[in-house]
C-alpha cells in the first residue's frame, strides 16, 4: 500500500494507526498472531480498560494462550532492537545533505529522502 507521497506503508500499521514498534504489529509481521487475533485482543484490551482493569496487550495475549512466554519475549527483544536502530538513525548525518525521511529499509541498507543543503 502507498500513501499520497508514494511512500510504501504497511496496511496493518495504517489501519491500526500504530507504528512499526507496536507489540501487536510486530507479532503479526512475524507470524505469531493473525490480524484478526490482534483485533480481538485489542477489543479485549479496550473492554478491560473500560472496566478499570488496564491490561497490557502482552497480558491479554498470554491469558488467551495465543503466544507463549518465549514468543512474547522474542517480540519484546525485537522492539528493543528496532528502538535502538531508530535512535542510531536519528544521529545519521551525510555531509551536504539534510535527511528528510526514510523511504525504505531492508536487510542490507536504507533509502532516504534528502535535500542538498
Amino acid at each position: 500500500m502507498s500513501d499520497a507521497a508514494g511512500t510504501v506503508t504497511d496496511p496493518l500499521e495504517f489501519r491500526e494507526g500504530r507504528g512499526a514498534l507496536d507489540f501487536g504489529v510486530l507479532a503479526v509481521r512475524n507470524g505469531l498472531l493473525t490480524a484478526e487475533q490482534l483485533d480481538d485482543c485489542r477489543a479485549k484490551q479496550t473492554a478491560s480498560a473500560n472496566l478499570g482493569d488496564n491490561k497490557t496487550l502482552k497480558e491479554i495475549v498470554l491469558a488467551s494462550q495465543l503466544m507463549t512466554e518465549e514468543e512474547v519475549q522474542r517480540v519484546e527483544r525485537a522492539q528493543q532492537q528496532l528502538t535502538q536502530d531508530r535512535e542510531r538513525k536519528q544521529d545519521l548525518k551525510f555531509k551536504g545533505y539534510e535527511i528528510i525521511s526514510t523511504l525504505g529499509e531492508g536487510g542490507l541498507g536504507s533509502v532516504f529522502k534528502s535535500r542538498q543543503v
